[in-house]
């Protein structure tokens, strides 16, 4: 690739990488932090919102491709699924017990219906 092709192509990595953290941001990270503002007008509270939430992107964005592409620079298939089978799935599957044990046992977390 070369030219224009190649500009393309490496804006639709770009885009992709956007879009993928802000679905990220807006499936994990929902919060926004506009009870701080002095004011409660509608215009001023939405350009806030969209202002965290650009900002928590761009931070996503950053770390991600700054500490992938820094720590793993030759990252093959085998690390990726060692890494994905060995901890992500022990993680998931401690948090799948967890809301389980939430959903049994509700009071005794700590939570009353």
């Amino acid at each position: 690739y070369s030219g224009r092709d190649f500009g393309f192509f490496y804006l639709s990595g770009i885009i992709k990488s956007f879009a993928l953290s802000a679905l990220v941001i807006a499936l994990f990270f929902p919060y926004t932090f506009s009870w701080l503002l002095p004011t409660q007008d509608a215009l001023v509270v939405v350009v806030w919102d969209v202002l965290v939430f650009l900002f928590k992107v761009f931070v996503l964005m950053f770390f991600s491709i700054t500490l992938v592409r820094s720590t793993f620079a030759r990252f093959r298939i085998e690390q990726a699924s060692r890494f994905l089978l060995g901890w992500l799935l022990l993680i998931s599957l401690i948090g799948l017990l967890l809301v389980v044990l939430d959903k049994v046992y509700p009071i005794a977390l700590g939570v009353s219906l």
